[in-house]
């Protein structure tokens, strides 16, 4: 015979197997973003939040959700380049950024 313990414990395992499988079949979709620059110390922003430095993007892939985003790239003493892009499920986007030293 099941004391009330177990089957609490055993109900709540089910629970969160289920919740686990309805969470990833419902997952916003996303697609590979890979950034590179002149200036590996630049930091990235993405919608106006720090997301990383621009070498954290070369050491593991960064997925971004699908919509539209703003992109900016920017390095104390350089030129902030920016980037509207459209991101599609599993399209993978480049960027490629140059930045250039300011005159000040």
């Amino acid at each position: 015979m099941m004391t009330t313990s177990r089957v609490r414990a055993l109900a709540t395992s089910a629970v969160l197997v289920l919740s686990c499988a309805t969470a990833a079949r419902f997952a916003a979709p996303t697609t590979p973003l890979r950034i590179s620059c002149n200036v590996p110390d630049a930091s990235v922003w993405i919608d106006d939040h720090l997301i990383a430095r621009v070498s954290a993007f070369a050491k593991t892939e960064k997925r971004l959700a699908v919509g539209f985003h703003r992109v900016e790239i920017r390095a104390p003493g350089y030129y902030s380049q920016f980037e509207e892009i459209e991101a599609r499920p599993d399209a993978p986007i480049e960027i490629k950024a140059s930045l250039h030293e300011s005159l000040e």
